[in-house]
């Protein structure tokens, strides 16, 4: 059985609910025998409309977030302890050749880095180059140690100051959570919550960024429309 579609085509019913999304059942045709019904649903002058459900976006809750950003820093974090061991790594790696190269021209020198079997008119000369040697790549191991010491104490002190950073971002979006509903509908769990926040940050505002205090005046403003209101005390 064939139908005449809005294209001018003509389709059978099969394909035409496979298009369409319709159920067909072949056990029971009698369901669309009505040829001029089913050419009517496909003929422009009746367009077949589909409403869709509108999905609203909703906000990550407070666990969401913090899982997230737990995630990030994990991984940003690990990456530069990586990239940090490897650097310094290689920097050990290099001083251990030129050592060894140093080493390696006293012997074809000397003939031997045994001490006991230098003669004795070059035992003065041999113990001097060994010594400098020795002590030059002594310096060299010191310093890189103590460059990654440094570093990682950098490293240590940006993170203590993102986890600050981040620590002020989730509140102000704390308050954001709760400016979703008006104060008259909020818990009395909820208004404690909103003024323990506000407090917090009201006495951090002057460590805040330039984002962060955009954000923060914006919130407020936001929950100012639903009827929240900081204390003044």
């Amino acid at each position: 059985m064939l139908f005449t579609t809005s294209y001018g085509q003509n389709e059978s019913i099969q394909t035409i609910c496979q298009t369409t999304q319709i159920v067909w059942d072949s056990s029971d045709p009698s369901k669309y025998k009505n040829v001029e019904t089913l050419n009517r649903l496909f003929n422009p002058s009746f367009p077949l409309t589909m409403k869709r459900k509108r999905s609203e976006v909703q906000r990550p809750t407070k666990k969401q977030r913090r899982d997230t950003q737990e995630l990030v820093n994990s991984l940003r974090d690990e990456e530069e302890d990586l990239v940090t061991e490897a650097t310094f790594n290689d920097s050990k790696v290099a001083v251990e050749f030129a050592y060894e190269d140093a080493k390696l021209a006293i012997k074809r020198e000397f003939k031997t880095l045994d001490p006991t079997q230098v003669v004795s008119a070059k035992k003065l000369a041999f113990e001097q180059k060994m010594e400098y040697e020795e002590g030059l790549h002594a310096d060299r191991i010191r310093k890189i140690n103590d460059e990654f010491t440094e570093k990682k104490a950098v490293i240590l002190k940006e993170r203590a100051e993102r986890e600050k950073t981040q620590t002020f971002d989730e509140k102000i979006e704390e308050c954001a959570d709760l400016a979703l509903k008006k104060c008259s509908e909020a818990t009395w769990q909820e208004i404690g919550k909103f003024r323990c926040v506000t407090k917090r940050l009201d006495s951090c505002r002057d460590e805040f960024s330039d984002e962060q205090r955009e954000r923060y005046v914006h919130v407020l403003e936001e929950m100012s429309k639903k009827g929240w209101k900081k204390r003044t005390v």
